[in-house]
């Protein structure tokens, strides 16, 4: 078996490899062997000798020897780093190398070493809390690593590598140089500078490609690899690793273009959908990178620069303080609000509104809801395992919405996706009245009928009824006064309930949860949302609003069941999906952008 690790940075990325043994009953069968500490004096030839990536810089060095003394196994380990998970500090430390002897087969060999290493170093007082390692897949899926406590975090798509005189050379990693360390054999060796200099002033593919072909390096490709992680003791609970997974990238990359349009290349020709054919990542978008129509932009400014002045249409009492008022106001240029005035609150707006067009929704952060629930429809149904599910958005697709603001949403949702039906649960009689009253609603289906059922009562403790059929989509935009989500939201249990009563049970079932950002408070709220969503859906990960910032905004959680969005071919899936979405649909914003701005990926 061998391994190998590159250390990146402080996010704890390492690689490792692990190569399948062939002809087991062929090589001897080590089973008594002992674990002693060795010096890199030791470890680095062994490693150099045995090791198909050689040495690498260790912290530590740990050795396994049979019943004659003689080394058999090497194992090497990273110091411990600082991590945060949550609002907890932790440390993890790196298996960085681990190889037998060859044409040796050593029994638990690696568990032996991990197992001691974590006896020396697993402090009361400096603890280790997670042990990370990576699997090469050329030699073979981690499902080896699954039997002594890893787990896996990620799957990568295939790295582009090159050869040139026998010698693999690498364009991106930890550690890479034009010139190796002939002393010590360590180091990775890149490709000369002014190679690289003549690829930053490309951005094709093929362009880049006959670069490297003009300097005689050849491209190899490896299997990708599976990123793993172990909690340590492994009895601790393992759903912290969620605050880990975002710092982890989607893809490999880089500064320089012309690199850069090689690995986008690698990823769309390895990408198992439909999509496969976008040469182009996911990425980070910001906000120069949003292509909104004209008139999508055009409305957003007009609400803004609309006068403050305006009229009141509406008021009702609120059932959740009777010294507040909801009311419904007028302001110039056809724009509406729905707030609560008074009371305990003082004022919150539930949302705006142009009161004569269906289809308009000029809040970012409802934009973000409509395209990632639309771009998770079109994900899952694209696939080739979908399992029956169906790309016709024409016929009945059902979304039950927990929380009405001022109608918005549902109103767009219901108007896009002809004959949906869409049920809204909203816990103040005030609000249902004023949207009903209103008429805020306004929609219809092809029919002539109201596609929107709103009601009043609590979405805490509304059931869906054994003779109503399951929803496809569950949108939740719920606050308290202080514009918090309460705590009995994000509990395991309510999240079970999400899955079983209002899915129904189904894997492709969608679930949309708009979060407020910013500060201690709310991120804590986030993080422990993400932590009980990820012990029941499959895959769960967060996309920005395109207008939050750094000290204040939204986050758009999305959580699925149906396929795992944990590889950077199945990343692409997911933004080739959010074209094809914003193609079916016709919107006159941009839901690739939105679907996919700064998306932590799990």
């Amino acid at each position: 078996m061998h391994t190998r690790i590159s250390n990146k940075d402080t996010s704890c990325v390492c690689y490792i490899a692990t190569k399948q043994i062939l002809f087991y009953l062929q090589f001897p069968n080590l089973s008594k062997t002992n674990v002693k500490r060795i010096d890199s004096g030791t470890a680095i030839p062994f490693l150099q000798t045995n090791h198909m990536w050689s040495a690498t810089k260790a912290r530590y060095y740990y050795g396994l020897y049979d019943l004659d003394d003689i080394l058999v196994a090497v194992a090497t380990f990273s110091n411990k780093r600082k991590i945060q998970v949550g609002s907890v500090k932790s440390r993890s430390v790196e298996l960085l190398r681990f190889c037998t002897r060859a044409n040796d087969t050593v029994v638990g060999g690696i568990s032996k070493l991990t197992k001691s290493f974590i006896n020396d170093h697993n402090q009361p007082d400096i603890p280790i809390d997670y042990l990370i390692t990576v699997v090469d897949r050329d030699w073979g899926p981690g499902d080896g690593w699954h039997s002594i406590g890893f787990s896996t975090l990620h799957v990568m798509s295939p790295l582009l590598m090159l050869v040139k005189d026998g010698i693999r050379h690498h364009l991106v990693g930890a550690g890479v140089s034009d010139k190796k360390d002939t002393k010590t054999q360590l180091g990775r060796l890149g490709v000369e500078k002014y190679v690289l200099k003549e690829l930053e002033s490309i951005t094709n593919h093929d362009e880049a490609l006959k670069c490297l072909e003009d300097n005689m390096y050849y491209p190899v490709y490896d299997a990708g690899v599976e990123r793993l992680i172990m909690a340590v003791p492994k009895s601790k609970t393992f759903e912290t690793r969620s605050s880990i997974i975002p710092s982890y990238g989607a893809s490999y990359s880089s500064n320089n273009t012309g690199i850069s349009s090689l690995l986008a290349n690698v990823v769309a020709q390895s990408a198992s959908s439909i999509y496969s054919g976008f040469a182009s990542v996911q990425k980070v978008f910001d906000n120069t990178d949003v292509k909104d129509s004209l008139i999508a932009q055009h409305h957003i400014n007009q609400w803004r620069a609309a006068p403050k002045d305006t009229t009141l249409l509406y008021e009702a009492t609120s059932s959740m303080d009777q010294q507040a008022t909801v009311e419904v106001r007028h302001r110039l240029g056809g724009w509406c609000t729905l707030g609560i005035t008074g009371g305990k609150t003082k004022s919150i707006r539930h949302g705006n509104f142009k009161m004569n067009d269906k289809q308009e929704i000029d809040s970012s952060v409802l934009r973000s809801m409509a395209s990632v629930a639309l771009t998770a429809m079109e994900f899952q149904s694209a696939h080739p395992d979908n399992d029956g599910i169906t790309n016709d958005k024409t016929n009945g697709i059902s979304c039950l919405h927990l929380g009405f603001g001022a109608g918005a949403l549902p109103r767009f949702m219901a108007n896009i996706l002809p004959n949906s039906k869409h049920v809204v649960i909203e816990i103040d009689d005030g609000v249902v009245k004023a949207g009903q009253d209103c008429n805020l609603l306004n929609v219809s289906s092809s029919s002539g009928t109201s596609n929107v059922e709103l009601i009043s009562g609590d979405a805490l403790t509304y059931q869906r009824s054994d003779t109503e059929d399951p929803y496809e989509v569950v949108f939740i935009d719920i606050f308290d006064e202080y514009n918090l989500l309460p705590s009995e939201f994000y509990t395991k249990e309510y999240i079970k309930k999400i899955q079983q009563n209002y899915l129904g049970g189904r894997s492709s079932g969608i679930v949309v949860h708009n979060f407020h950002t910013g500060g201690k408070k709310r991120g804590a709220i986030l993080q422990a949302a993400l932590k009980s969503y990820r012990k029941v859906f499959a895959t769960v990960f967060v996309v920005e609003s395109i207008d939050s910032f750094p000290n204040g905004g939204n986050a758009v959680l999305v959580a699925m069941n149906r396929r795992r969005l944990d590889a950077s071919s199945e990343t692409l899936s997911w933004y080739g999906a959010a074209r094809k979405a914003n193609e079916y649909v016709e919107l006159d914003f941009d839901v690739a952008a939105r679907s996919n701005h700064k998306l932590w990926l799990s």
